[in-house]
């Protein structure tokens, strides 16, 4: 029996899942990584207005939402504070300070040096002294004359990194020596906070040729809870929780574009 029709357009045939990203706008999102079973649904009301005589008059909907579900595999509990909106209260335990000494440095005036370990909290290294070490000798370099230093925040740097500047030559080694306290345990406790923070949430595929299939909700509030399952230890699995990202129309927008944008770079033409 022959076929019934051809491909129309063989671009609009999607492959492969998506990477979810997760802010409170759509210039800061956040990678939540490793996802399974990623799903987007839209939902509405339908409201029928008739009249005795002359039956449907108009229809028109309500209640118009868009659900995303998916299994996040990667349980960090700053992204999962994310997630749920603000209800949570994430902090830091401090380790016991690390002293490091005589780190070297490539010492290059202009070109940034990054100190190999970093403070958990992301403020700089204390006690830092930067040294010349030439012919058995240690000279102390001076702070804004020699060089300078700064605290990357991920768009100059990684993120938290102390970054040394060289200003002068320095003949010789020139080493570092310094303090830095990393973080023993990241806690998340919560409980009694009722207010849900929306968020922005936004999906990627990206196919073979580079282009973009991209959906972006403007206001999802997390309709979840923690839910974990955790496979047996001889199992060919890891954990995971379920994640439900209930997307509702954001008033501060456009009248028709409230919801969701799709924007679609793979099928053009």
């Amino acid at each position: 029996m022959p076929y019934q029709t051809t491909v129309v357009k063989p671009d609009a045939i999607r492959i492969g899942s998506a990477k979810i990203e997760i802010g409170d706008d759509v210039n800061a999102l956040s990678n939540l990584g490793a996802v399974r079973n990623v799903a987007l649904q839209e939902q509405w009301e339908t409201v029928t207005i008739s009249g005795d005589n002359v039956g449907t008059i108009k229809k028109y909907i309500r209640n118009h939402i868009a659900t995303l579900t998916f299994n996040w595999l990667e349980l960090d509990l700053d992204s999962l504070s994310k997630i749920r909106g603000g209800i949570d209260k994430v902090s830091l335990v401090a380790a016991e300070p690390v002293s490091v000494t005589n780190e070297t440095l490539d010492w290059e005036p202009g070109k940034p040096i990054k100190l190999a370990n970093k403070n958990g909290n992301g403020t700089a290294v204390s006690s830092l002294v930067i040294k010349k070490v030439e012919g058995g000798s240690e000279t102390a370099l001076e702070e804004e004359t020699d060089y300078f230093v700064y605290v990357g925040d991920g768009s100059n740097g990684e993120a938290g990194a102390t970054y040394v500047v060289p200003i002068t030559e320095q003949a010789g080694d020139v080493k570092a020596n310094y303090s830095y306290t990393p973080n023993a345990a990241r806690v998340l406790t919560t409980g009694g906070k009722i207010e849900i923070a929306p968020k922005v949430v936004r999906l990627t595929n990206v196919n073979e040729d580079g282009k973009k299939f991209q959906v972006t909700i403007y206001k999802a509030t997390n309709s979840s809870g923690i839910n974990l399952t955790l496979p047996a230890d001889d199992a060919d699995d890891v954990w995971n929780t379920p994640v439900t990202l209930e997307g509702s129309c954001d008033a501060n927008r456009a009248v028709g574009q409230q919801l969701l944008e799709i924007y679609d770079e793979q099928s053009v033409a």
